[in-house]
């Protein structure tokens, strides 16, 4: 299953990702030509370390105003020994400009999938499948683009697993820049999955997961050489067959910065009504919905911008798997200004590079380097929300932490948290004395609990409050109380001591 739904999306994303054939038949004109040498010239975008992708002659049809392309027999083979066959895909295609081309693909409704004898042992059937777009071969693919499938279902009879989806889709629309960069936005969907197991257990139940994502300034050339640079990594560093060394780590492919890849990148992710269970009944995970969300801006200047939330919230875990310790909410928001990502790219080739040669170095040194680098630039981190409900326990709180080149250490700083419910949550996490976390957690709620200070929420709520603050002398303080003596207090030592 892992396999169908990439192999489908390649054939109509990457822009006819196919094995590379010999020279265009002298039959076709000019521009048949330069189709058919486009075709064959996106062999790059589907090779990977573990699959290879064959197809029968292409046959490329003039008429008219535009193409016909027939691929027939396409089939990839996976390096475990089996194989994908996807059977025969058919294009029309209309030229729009200069090796710009209107698409509308025929995508198989019938998928087989055959062990490493041959032998089929799985299949996938689309009850409905369409794709349109409009492809730039020099730009590294589609530029708008439509792909919807209905009615999938995939099945491996031996095994009885079968998964079901009611829709699957994707569309895009990207525009070219003059440096062969492309911009714009995505959105993809998957509604109504499941998945069961060989005695008919529904395992995996998903209302439907959806996103959004747009890009500026994305070169897909070099995204293909960055992806494929990390996956040589993977093969990279052991001995040759014959006992020899291995060749040295090649980083060539890694940009010299972050910008000559991509300026801004946005993601926004929302699941709702996932579902997972054991299939012996023992129990499960229910989240009533999750979202994520990031967006990263300016990456081809010296200073970016960073934004990052997360929530999920009616998380349960029943059966076995239940614990007082699943959060049934989480709620995080962060927003970093003046990041600075170019130097901090920089650092981590260094850093990354150095692990390469030296595989016993740490990061200690690169992550020293940090305070200063937030100082000169100013960086500014704001914690906007920070919110937990675990156990009965309620947290939330907020902060900002800047750079600040006068202060000592280079940070400045504070956050504020409050919490209510610790003395319930306590005794639920401790009740089960053979649960080892539990007793953990809650032996930091009880810690937690001596620290705060007793106020009054604007409800009228009782709440303990946790006001942290890092000054420009380097002075950090919890409430007002310098966290040196603090914890040396606590710890038995003389008031003012270093703990």
């Amino acid at each position: 299953m892992r396999r169908i739904f990439p192999v489908i999306a390649a054939i109509g994303l990457a822009g006819f990702g196919v094995a590379r054939a010999e020279t265009a038949p002298k039959s076709l004109s000019e521009a048949g030509r330069a189709l058919y040498g486009h075709i064959v010239g996106q062999l790059d975008t589907m090779s990977a370390p573990d699959a290879s992708l064959r197809h029968g002659p292409i046959a490329i049809d003039e008429g008219g105003t535009g193409f016909h392309v027939v691929i027939p027999d396409v089939a990839m083979t996976l390096a475990e020994g089996g194989t994908i066959r996807l059977g025969t895909i058919e294009a029309d295609l209309t030229p729009e400009g200069p090796d710009v081309y209107d698409v509308a693909l025929t995508l198989p409704r019938l998928i087989t999938v055959a062990d490493e004898t041959g032998a089929e042992i799985g299949h996938a059937t689309v009850g409905e499948s369409s794709f349109t777009g409009t492809w730039a071969p020099v730009t590294g693919g589609y530029l708008d683009q439509k792909l919807r499938l209905a009615d999938v279902v995939v099945t491996f009879p031996d095994s009885g697993f079968e998964a079901r989806a009611v829709l699957a889709a994707y569309e895009a629309a990207l525009t070219p820049s003059n440096d062969s960069k492309v911009t714009g936005p995505s959105a993809f969907l998957l509604d109504g999955l499941s998945i069961s197991d060989g005695q008919g257990h529904e395992i995996v139940r998903l209302g439907f997961l959806a996103g959004t994502s747009a890009v500026r300034a994305l070169d897909r050339a070099a995204m293909l050489k960055l992806n494929q640079g990390f996956a040589a990594l993977g093969e990279a560093g052991q001995p040759n067959a014959d006992g020899t060394p291995a060749a040295p780590l090649d980083l060539s492919f890694l940009p010299t910065a972050l910008g000559d890849i991509i300026a801004d990148a946005s993601t926004d992710v929302t699941l709702e009504n996932l579902t997972i269970m054991d299939p012996t009944g023992a129990g499960g995970v229910i989240i009533d919905r999750l979202g994520l969300a990031s967006d990263v801006t300016d990456l081809d200047g010296e200073l970016a911008r960073l934004h990052l939330s997360y929530r999920h919230d009616g998380l349960q875990a029943t059966g076995e798997a239940a614990s007082p310790l699943v959060p049934d909410v989480v709620n995080l928001e962060i927003n970093v200004e003046r990041l600075p990502a170019a130097r901090l790219y920089v650092m981590a080739v260094a850093a990354g590079a150095m692990a390469a040669v030296a595989p016993d170095a740490t990061g200690s040194q690169a992550l020293a380097q940090l305070p200063a680098l937030f100082a000169q630039s100013a960086t500014e981190v704001k914690i906007g929300a920070l919110d937990l409900a675990m156990a009965g326990a309620k947290l939330y709180g907020s902060g900002t932490i800047a750079g600040d080149p006068n202060a000592t250490g280079g940070v400045v700083g504070g956050f504020t948290l409050f919490a209510s419910g610790l003395e319930s949550a306590i005794a639920t996490l401790t009740a089960n004395p053979e649960d080892a976390e539990a007793q953990q957690a809650g032996f930091f709620f009880s810690l937690l609990q001596s620290l705060g200070a007793p106020e009054t929420a604007a409800d009228g709520a009782p709440v303990l409050a946790y006001r942290v603050a890092l000054d420009p002398a380097g002075n950090h303080t919890l409430n007002g109380q310098n966290l040196g003596e603090l914890f040396s207090g606590m710890a038995g030592g003389e008031p003012g001591a270093t703990p």
